[in-house]
């Protein structure tokens, strides 16, 4: 399991000072706002998850929430698939997980899916109940279909989601993001 998080935060340029850290008006949340984290939210938060694919020309970015519907697109098999994941909640989200399920076919055998044991990434708001959090939180991974390839492989599907949870430990998923090979 990757910790990928945004956690570079250069507020030099953000709040006009030379220094990294907090500055008096500066919003320390460069990608939305900060809100004061409470485990009393009976709410879900909001899941997204955008897919790009940077060794295409000219392709289609992909994305999914938990309030749309699922996409599939087909991939070769060592493409670079770029993911962000994100988790917003007006009372503070606590994680974002990147999940990622693996199903090979190779000549007369399906091997998984399989169960999923941990996320293939994560990021943790830093925080408890009662102290100030970023929303949106953010993940970042990447991926390959061959890192999930086994000798013999003829297809691979990978099912792709991201997992919001907020401090009164509600959670959303988005729709799958199905990614085929060949």
């Amino acid at each position: 399991m990757r910790n990928r998080s945004f956690g570079l935060w250069i507020f030099g340029v953000t709040c006009g000072t030379a220094l990294i850290g907090f500055h008096a008006g500066c919003n320390p949340c460069p990608l939305g706002k900060q809100v004061v984290a409470t485990n009393l939210d009976s709410t879900p938060p909001a899941a997204g998850l955008v897919a790009t694919f940077p060794d295409r020309q000219s392709e289609q970015n992909r994305s999914v929430t938990d309030t749309s519907a699922g996409t599939t697109i087909n991939a070769g098999l060592n493409e670079l698939i770029n993911l962000v994941g994100s988790a917003s909640d007006d009372q503070g989200p606590k994680e974002i997980r990147i999940w990622v399920e693996s199903t090979v076919w190779k000549t007369n055998q399906q091997v998984g899916p399989g169960l999923l044991g941990e996320p293939h990434s994560h990021n943790t708001a830093r925080g408890s109940s009662g102290d100030k959090v970023c929303t949106p939180l953010l993940v970042t991974d990447k991926v390959r279909i061959s890192e999930f390839s086994e000798p013999g492989a003829t297809a691979i599907r990978l099912v792709i989601t991201a997992e919001a949870v907020n401090f009164a430990g509600q959670n959303k998923f988005t729709a799958p993001l199905t990614i085929n090979w060949p």
